[in-house]
This record gives structure tokens, C-alpha cells and sequence, in this order.
């Protein structure tokens, strides 16, 4: 147990300096881009965001999976006055599972499940998941010449969960059936909060429309199954899942100014 708490009070400093790191590149963004005086008013846009992330888990996650990737699809909307909103969901998924020993009270000495006739079975081991994020952040131009485009600064909210997934492509595997999986699968789930720093670019003749930059998690989750048959035991455990992950998403943009609003006014 103390060793426990020991480690989430580690994992929880941890959180805290890289907040603190995100909070000050945040704070400096705001400190140089408060000169407004150049800008006027742009555009307002909504956006539909297609993207994808290369994600690196940390803190309790990284003793579970490997590096593994999303692929996310939302909504945003960016204002006049450069405030930016957004929603989205994605879906994570990796080959790298770390908890190898799962499957040891199905599997025989040599490691090998057989499948309901005898032989050895054929299956896969993955990480997949899901997240539900909103965020909330604003754009700082860099350039006068470009006020929809700039350095963004976001923070967000979410709910995510991840598991283990098996899969059998021939269905002969009673020991991993769809109710037997439920006790190895470690399905995890929790509400998160979140920062992003990054890039966004819109273009001026609207065809090249994109963001990239770098991401941070923090999920507080705990099992959703309860039980772990390999263990024995319920898992009650309070887990905190973190991920950093580099960013990029296409934008498909809908302005919603009319043809004057539309027109660049320059100071």
C-alpha cells in the first residue's frame, strides 16, 4: 500500500511540472500576443477536423501499452476575436502490450492456448480505446498578413477508456470467448483534462488548412471490470494514465462572415 500511494504521489508531481511547463509556454503566448493593435477582427469558422495522433503513455499507463496511435474526427469553432472551441472523438490503437503474463492460466508450459479441437490457437493481442474531448483555447497571429492563422493555445476536458484486445479470427478459443475476456481484457476508463500547444494555419485562399502540435492527458481512471481472473483479485486500484502526444489535423473550414466581413481591414 505505501509503496502504492508512493508512486501516485510521484506520478502526481510529475503532473504538476509538466503543468507548469505547459502553463508558462502558455503564459508567455498570451504575455507576447496582448499587442493587438495591428490586428482587426477576422474571420469566424467553423471547422471539420480530421487528424491523427502519435501518442507515448507515461505514469501508470506506460506499464500496460507501448507508443501507440489515434486517428480523431470533430468540430471547431473559431471566433472573431481569435477564441478557438472545439470537440472530438478519436480512436486509439497499438500492437504493444507490456502485461504479458495475462494469459498464463489458459496457456500451457509452452505458452501455447489451444483452441477447442486440440491445437494451437490463433489469436492477436492489441491496445485499443476511445476519448471524448472539448477544448477550449485562443489563436495569436504572427503574422498581420494572416489573422486566422497563428501560434493556439488549448485546454480541454474528456472522458477516455482503454483495454486490451483480443482478437480470434476463427472463434475457437473458449478460453478467450466474449464473456472470458472480460476478466484479462484490464478495461480502464476516466475523466481526463488536458493541454495542447501548437500551430494552426488557415489559408488565405482556403485550400491548405491544418494545426500540429503537441499534447498532453492526464486521465484519472480506475477498472471498469472489477476482477482480474489471472490475479484472482478485484482491481480497485486508482490508476493515473498520461500521454504526450504529437498532434496533426486537417481542417475543412465553412466561414461564416459575410462577403464585407470577409474583406481584411489592416491598421
Amino acid at each position: 500500500m505505501i509503496k502504492i500511494e508512493n508512486k501516485f504521489i510521484i506520478a502526481l508531481m510529475n503532473v504538476k511540472r509538466n503543468y507548469v511547463i505547459f502553463f508558462f509556454l502558455f503564459a508567455t503566448i498570451i504575455v507576447f500576443g496582448q499587442d493587438e493593435k495591428k490586428y482587426t477582427l477576422s474571420n469566424k469558422i467553423i471547422d471539420i477536423n480530421i487528424g491523427y495522433n502519435y501518442q507515448i503513455p507515461s505514469a501508470d499507463l506506460i506499464n500496460r501499452f507501448g507508443n501507440f496511435n489515434s486517428i480523431y474526427v470533430g468540430a471547431s469553432l473559431k471566433t472573431r476575436n481569435q477564441w478557438f472551441i472545439s470537440t472530438e472523438a478519436n480512436y486509439m490503437f497499438g500492437p504493444e502490450i507490456k502485461e504479458i503474463n495475462i494469459l498464463n492460466n489458459v496457456s500451457n508450459s509452452s505458452g501455447i492456448i489451444n483452441d477447442e479441437n486440440g491445437n494451437p490457437g490463433k489469436y492477436a493481442v492489441g491496445m485499443r480505446g476511445y476519448g471524448f474531448y472539448a477544448r477550449l483555447g485562443k489563436i495569436f497571429p504572427i503574422s498581420r498578413y494572416n489573422k486566422n492563422s497563428g501560434i493556439i493555445a488549448m485546454i480541454g476536458v474528456g472522458y477516455m477508456f482503454h483495454w486490451i484486445n483480443f482478437n480470434t479470427p476463427q472463434d475457437n478459443i473458449k478460453q478467450l470467448g466474449s464473456e472470458y475476456q472480460k476478466g484479462y481484457d484490464r478495461l480502464t476508463a476516466g475523466y481526463t483534462n488536458n493541454l495542447f500547444l501548437g500551430y494552426l494555419h488557415h489559408a488565405q485562399n482556403r485550400l491548405v488548412n491544418f494545426y500540429v502540435g503537441l499534447d498532453m492527458i492526464n486521465a484519472y481512471t480506475q477498472s471498469v471490470r472489477g476482477y482480474n481472473f489471472d490475479e484472482r483479485k478485484r482491481d480497485e486500484a486508482q490508476r493515473l494514465d498520461q500521454i504526450f502526444s504529437l498532434r496533426f489535423g486537417w481542417l475543412i473550414p465553412i466561414y461564416l462572415n459575410s462577403k464585407d466581413e470577409n474583406e481584411f481591414d489592416y491598421k
